[in-house]
């Protein structure tokens, strides 16, 4: 994925795992805490599957295709599709575009925002950082910054 356009640019960007991410609206932002995290990932890009204690996420895709996984079941969205992960639920999602994907992770607090800051490193340009594949280490590492965050890590990446 090449550099990003407008207004990408104009927002404060991170790396977070192998994935670029903005956050145009902060939970800190107002008095509901939403928070508005934009991530771009290459295809095949897959966090551990996870449930979030204390907030609900919502997926909007933009661009690409995702496969979403919630609660044992798979949903497949492109561009305009929307679907919620209900707090308490095990859930994880694939980018299946081979272009990759666009989308946003809306959430109903501050944990998932929270914790992003707390792992991510500022980005140096509007791209996509060098893939990595984590260490024991850094998946441990991971697991207990989420778990601070009320996010519990209970399985791996899809494939």
């Amino acid at each position: 994925m090449n550099a990003l356009s407008d207004p990408a640019s104009r927002m404060e960007l991170f790396w977070f795992l192998n994935n670029l991410l903005a956050i145009p609206v902060s939970a800190r932002d107002g008095e509901d805490r939403i928070s508005v995290v934009e991530q771009w990932a290459a295809h095949g890009d897959s966090p551990p599957l996870h449930i979030h204690h204390s907030e609900d996420e919502v997926f909007v895709v933009l661009k690409g295709r995702l496969r979403v996984f919630i609660d044992g079941k798979d949903h497949f969205l492109d561009a305009g599709s929307t679907a919620m992960a209900p707090k308490g639920k095990p859930h994880s999602f694939r980018v299946e575009s081979a272009e990759g994907a666009h989308f946003l992770a809306i959430t109903s607090g501050s944990d998932f925002e929270n914790m992003v800051r707390k792992v991510a490193r500022k980005a140096a340009a509007a791209t996509l950082p060098e893939s990595t594949v984590p260490t024991e280490a850094m998946k441990a590492e991971l697991t207990r910054i989420c778990a601070e965050h009320h996010i519990e890590i209970v399985g791996p990446p899809l494939h």
